[in-house]
């Protein structure tokens, strides 16, 4: 049975999110045949990840009333919703989540559910620039249980899944800054490749929350009309 506590990591995301958290182990339900050719030479892990991710996609789909369906994947290995939809999946440490949303309310997200265990140190100069990194030293209490690399790369993981919809391009970890607030459970955003992101005229409100052994970062944009009509 699902951790209520665990659960609550979803607190975080607006209203007009529907959301799924789920343990991998008890996802048992059947892929369309859509879905079973995209995982056809995969390894086991992967099928039942993949799986979990589908199952936990269509049960969020279902608190918005849209009708079951496959949920094929992209160039890129993103997942290929409805027309009239937003979502995102993410899976580690034997659990996976989905977000979904209309378009009409929120017009892009990204979500990354991860492990609080810490960075590999190789990684750090790659996925932290000079900036974020003394930002880190200057503002990160020490007494916080997450590891901010961690989050850091988790956070810029949600700002990828949410903003590739609108660049259709690959983008790294360099060519974003994120600077997080542990009093909040705030992140502040930069967009540094100017030309990879030229042509967006927003940037995604994100968040981030923890409980227990588990770190969960949300990125998302609220469509414009919704928000005028609020």
């Amino acid at each position: 049975m699902l951790d209520v506590s665990l659960s609550s990591l979803l607190d975080i995301l607006p209203q007009d999110v529907a959301a799924v958290l789920h343990p991998i182990q008890h996802m048992q339900a059947k892929l369309y045949d859509e879905e079973v050719a995209c995982i056809a030479s995969a390894v086991i892990k992967r099928q039942h990840e993949f799986t979990a991710g589908r199952t936990c996609a269509r049960l969020a789909l279902r608190l918005l009333d849209q009708p079951s369906g496959p949920i094929s994947v992209g160039q890129h290995r993103e997942p290929l919703w409805p027309d009239c939809i937003t979502g995102s999946i993410s899976h580690d440490g034997g659990y996976c989540a989905a977000a979904v949303a209309h378009k009409t309310c929120i017009s892009h997200i990204g979500i990354d559910l991860c492990t609080k265990d810490p960075l590999q140190s190789s990684l750090v100069n790659y996925i932290a620039s000079p900036e974020e990194k003394y930002f880190i030293q200057e503002t990160w209490p020490i007494e916080e249980n997450i590891d901010p690399y961690k989050l850091i790369f988790s956070v810029k993981e949600s700002i990828y899944k949410c903003l590739y919809s609108s660049v259709r391009r690959i983008f790294d970890f360099p060519d974003v800054a994120v600077f997080p607030d542990s009093r909040s459970g705030n992140v502040q955003v930069k967009l540094l490749n100017k030309q990879m992101f030229s042509g967006l005229s927003f940037l995604p409100i994100v968040k981030y929350s923890h409980i227990g052994s588990f770190l969960f970062s949300a990125a998302w944009v609220t469509c414009i009309a919704h928000v005028n009509r609020s």
